[in-house]
């Protein structure tokens, strides 16, 4: 079994904070601004937790003594109306950044062997699937060991399957950092136009894959010549 990977765009990482009472519990917010895209998802009580996706060039930015109030700091966004209620909050633990590159393994199988989750490779955490890959991997193989699967060739179904699956969001990540974690006025614009071509104008692409699951688009959604179209400038 070889792991392959592709190459990193952009670092990510979270962080547990508390006294943000004012955050509504039931609202997730996301967005782009400046150099950051950042994700806000309520928790328990007056809690929230804290994504940030940036360049790999800001690492030292948010490495080292003080990171968790860099990282707070950088919420106080003209686009977020609660910025500075959050930058006042109270880290809970530390904050720490992994590389976003997908990983995985085109044969997850060997005698005796079957790898699901994250030991079969795992997504770029900026879509949020892993989860979603693992639940779905534990059905596959549950069924097909209900029906007296044991040998290597009887778990080729789930090999197939795993493979386009992770294939699919591969792309569909590739394509939301290439929107959400590029920076910039070029950038920017790229972003809205991309956007308004797949939500309003109702371009194919692959971003539902996201919230409905790669599985319930076309083949053609992941093409090469659909992302470039969205992408085309006017």
């Amino acid at each position: 079994m070889t792991m392959l990977h592709d190459e990193p765009h952009h670092l990510i990482g979270g962080m547990l904070v508390d006294d943000v009472p004012d955050w509504p519990r039931d609202q997730q917010s996301l967005g782009t601004e400046g150099n950051l895209h950042y994700l806000v998802v309520p928790q328990m009580e007056s809690r929230v937790r804290l994504y940030a996706c940036y360049g790999l060039d800001r690492h030292q930015h948010f490495t080292g003594p003080g990171r968790e109030q860099n990282l707070l700091a950088a919420f106080r966004l003209k686009c977020l109306p609660l910025g500075e209620a959050i930058a006042r909050g109270t880290p809970i633990g530390p904050f720490h950044s992994v590389s976003n590159e997908d990983h995985w393994v085109d044969e997850p199988i060997a005698p005796g062997v079957v790898l699901l989750g994250d030991a079969a490779g795992y997504n770029d955490p900026l879509i949020g699937q892993g989860l979603s890959i693992t639940l779905r991997d534990v059905r596959i193989l549950r069924d097909l060991i209900s029906d007296g699967i044991r040998d290597t060739e009887g778990f080729r179904s789930y090999v197939v399957d795993r493979r386009e699956r992770m294939r699919r969001l591969r792309i569909t990540a590739q394509l939301w950092a290439t929107l959400h974690v590029e920076f910039g006025p070029e950038a920017a614009a790229r972003r809205a136009r991309a956007l308004r071509r797949a939500f309003v104008e109702g371009q194919l692409s692959p971003i539902m894959a996201i919230f409905a699951g790669p599985e319930t688009l076309p083949p053609e959604a992941f093409a090469p010549e659909t992302i470039a179209a969205l992408l085309a400038p006017e």
